[in-house]
């Protein structure tokens, strides 16, 4: 009995994968913002997949930055207002490029042929997620240069926000 349960199981994640997009594939829809990298793609039929944005990574939530005058802020909160006003209600094409450990997709998407992991990281809302892509990295570092965005002060990698907030939490 326990085994006709794991296989049963076993056979319905097998049948949700398979009804996934896979690598390369276009999917289409009206895009929610979930977080400064994230959204949550809503296609014609009602279907919801949560997208995970190739190639960048963007301030957490709880994240904060520093402004030149050293006053802090929650930029986490700032890059998803950004992405808010590119994104919500619009239609957006995604390409799905991989899938991530949380099972999200990670892919490429675009609003009206405007790629938006270009445009966020452009604008300094985001960093060029290197150790994925170098896809943005020349672009990061005009941002930089002009001090857009969160380049106009100080902020953390993300990577390494996190990184800093595990080890916190394992104290």
């Amino acid at each position: 009995m326990h085994f006709a349960i794991r296989f049963i199981v076993s056979l319905s994640a097998a049948a949700c994968l398979a009804a996934q997009p896979r690598k390369g594939e276009l999917i289409e829809g009206v895009a929610m913002v979930q977080d400064g990298d994230g959204l949550l793609l809503v296609d014609p039929s009602g279907k919801e997949v949560t997208i995970r944005l190739f190639g960048i990574d963007a301030p957490e939530s709880a994240q904060t930055c520093e402004r030149s005058d050293g006053s802090v802020y929650r930029c986490g909160r700032i890059a998803a207002a950004f992405l808010e006003q590119w994104v919500s209600g619009y239609p957006v094409r995604c390409r799905v490029e991989d899938r991530d450990h949380h099972k999200r997709l990670v892919s490429t998407c675009s609003i009206a042929g405007m790629d938006i992991g270009e445009q966020i990281v452009g604008q300094g809302y985001a960093r060029a997620y290197t150790k994925y892509s170098r896809r943005y990295e020349a672009i990061e570092e005009a941002a930089k240069r002009d001090a857009r965005g969160f380049w106009g002060g100080s902020w953390d990698a993300p990577w390494n926000y996190r990184r800093k907030v595990r080890k916190q939490r394992r104290r």
